[in-house]
Formats: C-alpha cells, sequence, structure tokens
C-alpha cells in the first residue's frame, strides 16, 4: 500500500518488533493493522509513528482520534477523517454526493431533510478512491472503540467496498469490555488487517522511558518496583514513577498517584459486595485458589466461582488453571494495579480478619510472614521471629529486594525492649538492599538508625556494613572500619569480619603485607573459634599473596571449597581472585571463563552489587582478547550498574583505564588521555593506588599513540612505583610492559629497556608466558640483525598463543618494517599485510594506518594472494578434508591458537572470510 524505501522512526523504546510488523502492514497492497492492547500500553505512540511513515511515504493520511464523550456526536469522527481534504476533493465529486457529505459534516443546511445514510456512506467512498488516484490513502483512527454511531456506519461501508490498493487502515482498540461496532471489526477482519496485541515493555525500556520523560533514574529496586506494580506499562510505570520519585518506597505498598488511583479504584470498586470480597481476598494472597478463597472468605466455592467469573467478563480478573497451584483454578488479576486496588476493597477490619485466616491455611515461609505481620496489631516477638524465617527464605531464592523488605518488617515487629534484635534486623534490612543494587537506600537507611543501635557488637556489624557499602571508597571505608573495631569488645566473629574488610582497604590501598597479614588473621580467627568465615578472608588472602607472587592456592582451595552462596556483595570473592591470578601471568582465556561463570552465578543470586567487581576486569580481558564490541558492552554494563547502585566515584576510579584502552585503541587518542586522567584523580581522591595505577598504564598507550614517547614513559614509571609501594610483584598485573617496553626503546633508553627486560627474564621462570612474550619482545629492541628479528617474530607467536591479536600484530608491524628498511621486500609485505588485516580486524585505527604507510612504501608487484607458507597450506588442506581447528591442531601437533593464526593469515591471503570459501580456494586450486 505505502511505497517502498521509507521505515519507522526506531525512536519509541521497546517496540522495534511491534514498529517492523506495522510497517510491513501498511506496505504495497496490504490492508492495514490494528493495535490491541491495555489502556497506556503504548497504543497511540505506535499509531502515531504509523501515521508519520506513511505521510513521509507519500501517503495522504486521514486522521481521527475520537473521545469517548464524543460518541454521541454524530459524524464527528468522520468530519476529523475529511476535514483536511475537503477542500481539495469536494469540487471533484457529483453535486448529490458533495451535498450529502457538506450537510453530514455541517458544511451546508439542508433545509428539507437530513441526508440519506447510504448516500453519506456513497459520498465516503469515493471521496477516498478519489484521493487513490495517485497516491496511496491511509485511515488512521486512535481508538476505534469511540468512533460515533454514524461515522462508524459509513466508515463500514466504504471499507467493505474499498480494495487493500485503495486504502489501508492504521486503528488502535483498546481491550475489555467496550462498544467498539461488531460490524467494523468484522469488516476489518474480512480485509485481512493485521491484529497487534501489545505486550508489556521489558524492564530496561520502562526503565528509560521514566529517564526520558521525568529526568530521573530509578534505583535497581526501584526499577523492579515500578515494573513489577506497573506490568510493563508505560504510562502506568511513569505515573507511579512521577508521584515517587527517584526512589519509590521499597519497605511498604507503594500508594497509586491520585489520578491513576481514582480511575482503576472506579473500576474495580463498582461490582457487588460478594464479588468484592473475592476480589480482595484474592489480591492478598499469591495462590489464589478456588478452596483457599472458599476457606478464608467462609463462602461456597460455587459462590466464589460466580464471583471470579464476573470480574473475568468485567476485565478485571481472570480465571484459570494456575501452574504454582499444582493445577488449580485461581482467580488472578489482568493487570497488577487491579490487584493493589482490589487489597483495598474492604474495611481494615475485614482485610486483618482476611489475613488471620490465610495465615492459618498457607504453608510459604513469605507469605506467612507477611499475613502475620498484616494482622498483627502492634510489636510481637512471634511475629519478628517468622519475618526473620521469610527474610532468610527470600534471600536464599535470590529475592534480595524481597528479603530486605521482611527484615524491615522485622524490625518493625520487633518490641522495643528488645534493642538488640532490631538493630540486627535493620541490617539484615541494609545488606540485602545493598546486595540488591541500592546502595544509597541501603546506607541511608542504615545511617539514619545508627545512633538507635546498643553499643557494641550490632554497631561494629553496622559500621564494618557501611564500610563494604563505601565500596573502594577506602578513606571513608577505613575511618568506618576504625569505628567498628573499637565497637567489637573482643567478639571474635565480628573481629573476623572487620579484619576480612580491612585487608581491602589494605590491598588497593596501603600495603599487600599488611592485607595478608588481616586476612590470614581473620582466617586464624575463624579456625581457632569456628567461625563460618566470610568467603570476602580468603579471597582477600589469596589476592594479596598472587600479588606479591607469593603461593595462594590454600587459600584459593579453602575458599573455594565454601561454594557460591552469597551472604553479601563481596568486594572480592575466590573464584575472582584465581580469575585474576590467571590474568596476571597471561592465562586470558581461562580467566574469561572464570569471570563468565562468576557473572552467571552472581546473577542467579541476584547479589548484582557484586557483578560490579566482574564486569570491569572481564571487560579488559575482552579487549585483550580482540573482542572490543564485547569489551565495550561488558564495560557499559558495568558503568550503568555502578550508576544505579551509586558508587559512580568508585566507576571512575577502577575502570575508567579500560575505557581509556577502547578509545586509544581506536585512534580516540585525546578522548583516551583524558578518561584516564580522571581515573588518576579519582582513584587518588579515595585512596585506591591499585587504580590509580591502572589508570596510569592507560596513559602510557595514549601516549605511545599519540607518538610521545617521553610522556609514555613517565606514565610507566609512575604506575610501576605506585605497585612497587603497594609491594606488588607480579609483573603481568597492570599489563603495560610491552608498551613500556616500546616506549624506552623508541626513546632510546637502552639501560633502563634493559632492566625491564631482566625483570621480565626473571618472572618468566616461574611459569609467566605473558611475561615471556614481553621479555622476547625487549630484547629485539636491544638486539641487531637476525637476533633482533628472531626474537621479536618469537614475540609475536607467544602473544599467538597467548590470543593477544594486538599485541601480535604490533610485533609483526614492528618486523615488516624492519625487513622493508633492510630491502627484503616479499617477506616485509607479507607481515606488514597480515599487521594490517589484523588491526582493520580489531578496529585498530592508528595501527592500521603505519601498516599501510608502511605497505606504500614497499615497491614492486606484491606477492601473489595464494602464496601460502607450508604451515598455512598444510591447515588450509585439512580444512578442504573437513576437520575442525582441534582436530588439525592435534594432527599437526599445534596448539588450536596458532591454527587459528595460520587460518587467519590464509584468509587475507585469499581475500576471504569464511571456512567454506577457503574449502573452495583449496579445491579449485
Amino acid at each position: 500500500m505505502v511505497a517502498v524505501g521509507a521505515s519507522i522512526e526506531r525512536s519509541l523504546v521497546g517496540r522495534d518488533e511491534e514498529l517492523s510488523e506495522i510497517e510491513a502492514a501498511l506496505g504495497q497492497g496490504r490492508s492495514g493493522a490494528l493495535l490491541e492492547g491495555d489502556p497506556g500500553i503504548g497504543k497511540t505512540a505506535l499509531w502515531i509513528a504509523g501515521a508519520e511513515t506513511a505521510r513521509d511515504r507519500g501517503a495522504c493520511v486521514l486522521q481521527t482520534r475520537p473521545g469517548e464523550t464524543e460518541r454521541r456526536l454524530s459524524y464527528s469522527a468522520l468530519d476529523d477523517l475529511l476535514s483536511a481534504e475537503l477542500d481539495e476533493v469536494l469540487p471533484h465529486m457529483p453535486p448529490p454526493r458533495r451535498r450529502a457529505l457538506e450537510v453530514a459534516l455541517l458544511r451546508a443546511d439542508d433545509p428539507d431533510a437530513a441526508p440519506d445514510p447510504r448516500g453519506v456512506s456513497a459520498a465516503v467512498l469515493e471521496f477516498v478512491r478519489w484521493l487513490a488516484r495517485d497516491r496511496p490513502v491511509v485511515v488512521a483512527i486512535d481508538d476505534v472503540q469511540w468512533l460515533d454511531p454514524g461515522s462508524a456506519r459509513v466508515l463500514t461501508f466504504a471499507l467493505r467496498r474499498l480494495e487493500p490498493g485503495d486504502a489501508a487502515v492504521l486503528a488502535t482498540r483498546r481491550v475489555g469490555p467496550d462498544p467498539t461496532p461488531e460490524p467494523l471489526l468484522r469488516t476489518l477482519d474480512e480485509r485481512s488487517v493485521t491484529r497487534l496485541t501489545l505486550r508489556q515493555l521489558e524492564i530496561t525500556a520502562i526503565e528509560t522511558i521514566i529517564r526520558q520523560q521525568l529526568g530521573v533514574r530509578l534505583s535497581r529496586p526501584g526499577r523492579r518496583q515500578v515494573f513489577e506494580l506497573s506490568g510493563g506499562n508505560p504510562l502506568f510505570a511513569v505515573e507511579l514513577a512521577r508521584a515517587h520519585g527517584a526512589e519509590p518506597p521499597w519497605s511498604a505498598g507503594a500508594e497509586l498517584p491520585d489520578r491513576l488511583a481514582s480511575a482503576i479504584r472506579r473500576r474495580v470498586g463498582a461490582f457487588a459486595a460478594p464479588v468484592r470480597e473475592v476480589l480482595c481476598a484474592a489480591a492478598l494472597t499469591q495462590q489464589p485458589t478456588l478452596r483457599i478463597l472458599a476457606s478464608v472468605t467462609a463462602r461456597t466455592d460455587t459462590e466464589v466461582l460466580d464471583a471470579a467469573v464476573a470480574a473475568e467478563r468485567a476485565g478485571v480478573a481472570v480465571f484459570g488453571d494456575g501452574p504454582r497451584a499444582g493445577g488449580a483454578e485461581m482467580v488472578g488479576f489482568r493487570h497488577p494495579l487491579f490487584r493493589s486496588a482490589a487489597a483495598e476493597l474492604l474495611p481494615p477490619a475485614r482485610v486483618r480478619a482476611l489475613h488471620r485466616a490465610y495465615a492459618r491455611v498457607v504453608d510459604d515461609p513469605e507469605e506467612l510472614g507477611r499475613h502475620l505481620a498484616a494482622s498483627a496489631p502492634g510489636p510481637d516477638d512471634d511475629v519478628a521471629a517468622a519475618l526473620d524465617v521469610a527474610s532468610r527464605h527470600a534471600r536464599g531464592r535470590g529475592a534480595l529486594d524481597a528479603a530486605a523488605e521482611l527484615s524491615e518488617l522485622a524490625a518493625r515487629f520487633t518490641p522495643d525492649e528488645d534493642e538488640e534484635h532490631r538493630a540486627r534486623r535493620t541490617i539484615a534490612a541494609a545488606v540485602s538492599l545493598f546486595d540488591a543494587g541500592d546502595r544509597c537506600a541501603a546506607e541511608g537507611h542504615l545511617r539514619s538508625r545508627l545512633d538507635a543501635f546498643p553499643p557494641g557488637v550490632q554497631r561494629a556489624k553496622a559500621n564494618t556494613a557501611l564500610a563494604i557499602m563505601c565500596w573502594n571508597d577506602l578513606v571513608h571505608g577505613d575511618e568506618l572500619l576504625d569505628r567498628a573495631e573499637r565497637e567489637t569488645g573482643g567478639d571474635p566473629r565480628i573481629r573476623a569480619n572487620v579484619l576480612a574488610t580491612r585487608a581491602w582497604v589494605e590491598a588497593y590501598g596501603r600495603s599487600l603485607e599488611r592485607a595478608a597479614a588481616c586476612a590470614g588473621e581473620a582466617v586464624h580467627l575463624a579456625d581457632r573459634h569456628g567461625i563460618p568465615v566470610v568467603r570476602g578472608a580468603f579471597a582477600a588472602l589469596a589476592w594479596a599473596r598472587l600479588l606479591q607472587g607469593r603461593d595462594a592456592s590454600e587459600a584459593l582451595e579453602r575458599g573455594l571449597a565454601l561454594g557460591d552462596g552469597y551472604v553479601r556483595a563481596d568486594q572480592c570473592t575466590p573464584r575472582l581472585s584465581a580469575a585474576m591470578g590467571r590474568r596476571w601471568v597471561g592465562d586470558l582465556i581461562l580467566a574469561r571463563e572464570f569471570l563468565e561463570a562468576e557473572a552467571e552465578t552472581i546473577s542467579a543470586t541476584g547479589a548484582e552489587t557484586s557483578l560490579l567487581e566482574v564486569l570491569g576486569p572481564l571487560a579488559e580481558i575482552l579487549w585483550r582478547l580482540g573482542d572490543w564490541s564485547a569489551a565495550s558492552r561488558s564495560l557499559r554494563l558495568a558503568q550503568d550498574l555502578a550508576d544505579d547502585v551509586g558508587v559512580t566515584p568508585s566507576r571512575e576510579a577502577q575502570w575508567s583505564h579500560v575505557d581509556a584502552l577502547l578509545a586509544a585503541g581506536q585512534g580516540r587518542v585525546e578522548e583516551a588521555l583524558d578518561i584516564a586522567r580522571r581515573g588518576v584523580a579519582a582513584a587518588g581522591s579515595v585512596g585506591d593506588r591499585f587504580s590509580e595505577a591502572h589508570n596510569h598504564a592507560a596513559l602510557v598507550l595514549g601516549h605511545l599513540v599519540a607518538d610521545d614517547a617521553s610522556a609514555a614513559i613517565a606514565s610507566f614509571e609512575r604506575a610501576r612505583r605506585l605497585l612497587r609501594e603497594l609491594g606488588v610483584h607480579e609483573v603481568g598485573v597492570l599489563g603495560v610492559m610491552g608498551d613500556g617496553i616500546e616506549a624506552l626503546a623508541t626513546a632510546g633508553d637502552r639501560d633502563e629497556l634493559a632492566g625491564v627486560v631482566a625483570d621480565l627474564e626473571a618472572a618468566s621462570l616461574g611459569a609467566r608466558p605473558w611475561a615471556a612474550a614481553d621479555a622476547a619482545r625487549g630484547r629485539a629492541f636491544l638486539l641487531e640483525g637476525e637476533d633482533a628479528e628472531t626474537e621479536m617474530a618469537k614475540a609475536a607467536d607467544a602473544y599467538v598463543e597467548l590470543a593477544m591479536p594486538l599485541e601480535a600484530a604490533r610485533c609483526e608491524l614492528w618486523l615488516g618494517t624492519w625487513l622493508r628498511r633492510r630491502r627484503q621486500q616479499r617477506r616485509a609485505r607479507e607481515a606488514l599485510v597480515h599487521a594490517k588485516a589484523a588491526f582493520e580486524r580489531l578496529g585498530a585505527a592508528p595501527w592500521e594506518s603505519r601498516a599501510a604507510s608502511e605497505l606504500s612504501r614497499i615497491g614492486g608487484r606484491p606477492a601473489a594472494p595464494t602464496e601460502l607458507t607450508e604451515a598455512e597450506r598444510q591447515v588450509a588442506l585439512l580444512v578442504a578434508e573437513g576437520l575442525t581447528n582441534s582436530d588439525i591442531a592435534a594432527r599437526l601437533h599445534l596448539s588450536t591458537r596458532t591454527v587459528e593464526a595460520h587460518l587467519s593469515h590464509a584468509y587475507v591471503k585469499f581475500g576471504i572470510r569464511a571456512r567454506a570459501a577457503l574449502v573452495a580456494k583449496v579445491q579449485l586450486s
């Protein structure tokens, strides 16, 4: 119908699939689309987008948006549809039909009689056909259920007689009981109009819409609460967020905005008393089966069934089998907001009675705790204890928001004289909030109640929890740990927790020796007193020892044996320490596998804050492995999570270096330097010397790309000095040795370069393949002639084995340049072609440009593109036989990574991109 070429504007959040379907439905010869869904689900926004697309494609859009109050105004919608084109079309219509239309639309008086309805219908049919002579026509109706009867009748007549090529329909319709004319709906179905029922939006789309429209960023728990209460309905979600701001109340049922609440309450409250009681009872439980509802309301099954059917017919309730109830028939709600309104249908005393009745029949710990709390008149030890059990149950299944709410309820129902239990429960609520990803709410909740805690153990726990919530603000965290230590009173369990937390302050900001001592003492206290130590103590001990170049196997083994359960948002876990240990020596593949497994485990627990320590390192590893798009995605996830949690300064301190590496690698030099400098400043402001060193390391690469070797050397020396002051002896921690070597060689500082190479050679004796590769690279700069070439080739091969494509390609670039200067043009060209292709695949623009420049300086004919080395030829032949990379590696006694490198070179020489194309090339030759 609408000419091909234009596409719908993709600015609607979360509606790409629906937009594509509308676009197709308005295509040439198609009949259009009917968008159906609940109020506020986004029908009108999609309708507007579809109409705009039709206009952009050159269609004439006849448009109306009738309202409920206009149903009594005859032909009002028809007037809207035709008014914009009347002046153009009316002069070309036969007088009788023109007169009928003018009178119907109040453009002229008829002193004799009202026009014949059929005459009006025929006039509209001719009106549309005249418009469709030279351009497509779209009849666009928003809220078709509010069409006045006259307009609906006329449109039904016309649409039955119009060919799809004459006009398409784009309409919206509210789901549920409404006065939509059946003849019109039948006509749309007969025309094969595409029906689209709009689904709820995803949680990320809801958050984006709220941020765009209100300028607020919800916390993660707040986002989930708004999403769940709104049912993914964007209008309801915006209204909820507008009423409550950036922080919807997490510890109590959110109140609906007045204008939204009044409309919903009117609809839900319109039922007879028996139906209202059943709906209220159903709203108070998670498993509203017929049997349970009959029990708590003291009604028969038949009475409950009749009430459910009445509510379902009115579009408020749904009735059917419930999987969670073992297939029993359940009464549910068509939207969460209906449930919220139904819960308030009865007087408070009757609602409390229903909760008491539920407490006698439910067995789920969380639901039982909530019913007991809702029915209790005031503080009660038994109710508080039941809520404790409920909170632990919620935490055990990863429902940390629910755990926080239940812990806070438990604190609220704790008798005034029991200060210890109230403090403990308050801390538990804050910790669950923090683990769930809402640091600001967690910290505010705990600080506002800290002064009421009794001196001693609970204050120590609270200050330790607050120190953890500081994340990498080591200065502030250290002050809180000092306060906590003064309150321990010699309690070994509390002291062990304080020491385990302090170990991280020492590891990042002061001394690895003291970090290992703190973590070791925490483990000793646990062993001596039979305390179940948090895994963070073993993780910190392993972390410190690995950075010191010492054996950490016992700490890792004991920490990993504790399993994956998350007691709190750990700064680090044993598996994360193990992953970083592998990363520091150059085993990037295993490190990535550890981190991905850790992220999966954390996500399953709901403790999203812990992801902060995984996503940043994962991004850096992915960058070194050459998957820069995945690295960027991981980094964006980490940054978004940090913003959500509320640890933005730590974000800049910890992960700016990865952002800077990505920018430098892509040639955005000034941006890279700016990012890394901000990272240095942020890390320094919170006392995080470890992260400060990483940002200086990123500056080294940025300065190298900017051809400023002296600045690169200054950053290199500063980064190494910071690590020495911490007590770091593991040479691969920063991943900067190759860059430092290149900077020193460029500046001609052979003495310093020789010292760095000596350090790397010493380190490489201890199974550190990355150090060995860097050492070979450094020796190439120190040696001359064929010895230099041999060492750089050795470095390139080593980087290939380590799956570090950027480093391998930089070595090949050096080799190609070295060979060109010695007039070995064929070999130089081969090395430079390989390097340039690798840089192109990575998106490493600065080095790709340098390789191209070097290639342009080589005279003579390029080598034949099919001229493979013997190793490349063997691999290609085995690929043609159908062997996998691992099979080829086994056959030729190579590593899989080396096979992949040979294949990559063969692809470049043949100018192909796929394995099938290589097979074809080999078979052809």
